[in-house]
């Protein structure tokens, strides 16, 4: 075991005279780190709200029914409403100040009661593309619910309704008792004659309370996408510490290796130790990161730490064999390429599971570092026990090994004597 420390002790020092790399290497998951965290605000960012400035020509009962549907000022819903003459609108618009111009015009609300053709003017913000999406929804959804509700209503109803809106007759203060007592009968023909559909309801809903474990957190954007983030950066660290085999063989190393009375493995398995500490740093940096952006338990970021370190070190057990298989360094280079691109796509590196369609998040998921990826993604979302990633922990060590044997007899029997 003297030796293979030595050649540990030995990479690692040649690690250390090329600083640069190394700072590379750490820079990856921490600008990918500080990336998600300006894109999704980390865990207590603000929940996206689309900015709508409403000018109400009509001013009558059914414009301001029709603003309000989008929420009330200083609310928390997804839109958030602010009454505007149209110019001052069309002016903050145009200076990126909100997502939305909604312009009601005069006539609005008796246009709808008799139903005459009648237009909303709505003005989006073209340096936005979901928060106008939104808003043009929810209003395409208000429109259908007053058609559908008009064709529920009966004629007299809709008559009693252009009437109130009307107001009072006569310079009445309030309405006459027989036009409320007419009004009534009809809502409650109505109701009758919906009774078969409301009563109960053609839609049922059930609802099931799946119970949560205790310590899970709500998944946002950045702490569904980290884990994600974290395995390319393994991908990428792997295929330039692979590469090394190359270098020593240019070098004469491992020709000369061939000749000591060592084990051409504990060379190997050197290599292997110096990747699993840079490994160590580099998790330790990322998954610091990303429990101070996504506040991940400080126990489970501890804990997600071997789990970094042990599919790193296997990664680039893999991508060193895959290297000793090329005929140069430049095939190497590409044979690793060829294997990690598709793995990273599919396997939710590049976009996590929950953005993909079923089929390919199904698939993706079977794949190696998909498997892998899953279980981060569990223990750092409080999904999963520690203790559970235990079988998985074994299950790498003899990934590892065998991978590792794999690649010394290809150095022995091949590699290292040409």
């Amino acid at each position: 075991m003297d030796f293979v420390w030595t050649c540990a002790r030995k990479d690692l020092v040649r690690r250390l005279r090329d600083p640069y790399a190394l700072l590379l290497w750490m820079g990856i998951p921490v600008v990918l780190a500080g990336l998600i965290l300006v894109v999704s605000g980390g865990s207590g960012g603000p929940k996206p709200r689309a900015h709508v400035l409403v000018a109400d020509q009509d001013g009558g009962l059914l414009a301001k029914l029709l603003a309000a549907a989008f929420g009330q000022e200083g609310s928390e819903a997804p839109f958030e409403i602010e009454r505007v003459e149209e110019p001052e609108g069309r002016a903050r618009l145009e200076r990126g100040e909100a997502s939305a111009l909604l312009v009601i015009p005069e006539g609005f609300g008796d246009a709808v009661l008799e139903e005459r053709p009648t237009a909303l003017r709505l003005v989006t913000n073209p340096a936005q593309t979901i928060l106008p999406g939104m808003v043009e929804e929810m209003l395409s959804v208000l429109v259908d619910g007053v058609f559908y509700a008009q064709r529920l209503v009966s004629e007299e109803m809709r008559e009693d309704l252009r009437a109130f809106a009307k107001g009072p007759p006569g310079g009445r203060a309030v309405f006459p008792d027989m036009q409320i007592a007419d009004f009534s009968v009809e809502i409650n023909r109505t109701i009758e004659r919906l009774d078969r559909y409301l009563f109960p309801p053609v839609i049922r809903l059930e609802s099931e309370v799946i119970e949560e474990r205790e310590g899970e957190q709500e998944a946002g954007f950045g702490a569904l996408f980290f884990p994600s983030m974290v395995f390319m950066a393994l991908f990428f660290i792997a295929q330039g510490l692979s590469d090394d085999v190359w270098r020593e063989r240019a070098q004469g190393t491992l020709r000369r290796s061939a000749s000591l009375p060592r084990p051409l493995w504990a060379l190997l398995a050197g290599k292997l130790a110096a990747s699993a500490v840079i490994f160590a740093v580099i998790g330790a940096v990322a998954l610091a990161l990303g429990g101070l952006a996504f506040d991940f338990s400080p126990l489970r970021v501890a804990a997600a730490l071997p789990w970094v370190i042990l599919c790193g070190t296997a990664l680039a057990a893999a991508m060193t064999l895959l290297q000793m298989y090329a005929t140069s360094q430049r095939g190497g280079q590409l044979l690793t390429n060829l294997i990690l691109f598709p793995l990273i796509m599919l396997g939710g590196a590049f976009f996590p599971f929950e953005a993909m369609p079923d089929w390919m998040a199904a698939l993706g998921r079977r794949t190696p570092n998909g498997w892998a990826l899953e279980r981060l993604k569990g223990l750092l979302l409080g999904r999963s026990d520690p203790a559970e990633l235990l079988p998985g922990l074994a299950v790498l060590v003899l990934a590892l090994a065998i991978l590792t044997w794999l690649a010394a007899r290809r150095l022995e029997r091949r590699f290292a004597r040409v």
